[in-house]
């Protein structure tokens, strides 16, 4: 469902509103563009409910009754609780995005309601995904990452010269103490199947053309990520070693498993063509559930 201030009721909404509560139609469309900055928003958006949300618009024209509203600039966003803002000393636009976090989760969105290229760029440094319905940037983020990684995509933005609002007090404090850990987005793990998978963020590098060397890569694009056959874990290895790409302790189970697979002489013993991944065992090597020899555990 589309943010508040895309709120668009259809026309026999739009009277229906007018009749039950006394609303002027120009004025809501005057207050739709001010909703996204009273409390009552986040609530909006979860009822997703059009008619619900006219005590809300009463209270945003109650509230703009004596203002001179700059009714030709929809798109900015004008603050209404200052304490949410963070502001770069020199902001390139006044537009101000909104930071969509709950202590606790492992998602953040971020709806900036301007159209710039600069912007795009500067979030894109973290890999987000674009949520066409909702018109939003989405970061999914590991557990341990948390929450010193959300912190960052916050600093690194309002850096950049953007104005945000961040509601979520905590994530809000630790972006203006500045007391997080920069993450490094650099890592390979076990991706399930007989595939390695090569992250990284934009901040951290472009390392594109590099792990499109690796024989058998394939760009994921559901995941935004790179896989790798494990059959081609040698060159993986020597890639992470130049990068300084870490490997999480499952990769590296599933590498030392494949490793055993091939001095069993399970996987032929064949040179490798150049070009060409290492053959890998008609059935799956590691299936969903990977089994590995418990010897390699300890």
């Amino acid at each position: 469902m589309e943010v508040i201030r895309f709120f668009n009721p259809k026309p026999y909404e739009k009277s229906l509103i007018a009749q039950l509560h006394g609303l002027a139609i120009e004025k809501i469309e005057t207050a739709k563009n001010y909703i996204c900055n009273i409390d009552d928003a986040d609530w909006w958006i979860e009822k997703g409910n059009q008619l619900e949300a006219a005590p809300l618009l009463c209270r945003v024209i109650e509230e703009m009754a004596d203002r001179d509203l700059p009714e030709k600039k929809p798109a900015l966003v004008v603050a209404v609780d200052l304490e949410t803002l963070l502001r770069p000393e020199a902001p390139v636009s006044e537009t101000v995005g909104r930071v969509i976090h709950t202590t606790g989760r492992l998602t953040m969105d971020i709806d900036y309601p301007e159209k710039r290229e600069d912007f795009n760029e500067a979030v894109k440094a973290f890999n987000p995904r674009w949520d066409a319905p909702t018109r939003r940037w989405v970061f999914e983020f590991r557990e341990d990452q948390m929450p010193d990684i959300a912190a960052e995509v916050v600093a690194h933005l309002v850096g950049s010269g953007f104005v945000l609002r961040v509601k979520d007090t905590a994530l809000r404090e630790l972006v203006q103490s500045g007391e997080f850990k920069k993450s490094d987005g650099r890592r390979i793990d076990y991706a399930g199947g007989d595939f390695l998978r090569i992250d990284w963020h934009r901040i951290d590098g472009d390392y594109y053309e590099e792990v499109r060397k690796l024989v058998g890569s394939k760009w994921d694009r559901e995941n935004r990520t790179v896989l790798v056959p494990i059959g081609s874990i040698d060159d993986i290895r020597d890639f992470a070693s130049k990068f300084g790409f870490p490997m999480t302790d499952l990769a590296i189970k599933a590498a030392e498993a494949f490793d055993e697979f091939r001095r069993s002489g399970m996987i032929e013993g064949k040179k490798r063509a150049k070009g060409k991944a290492a053959p890998i065992l008609d059935r799956k090597v590691f299936p969903d559930t990977i089994k590995i020899n418990p010897d390699l555990l300890d």
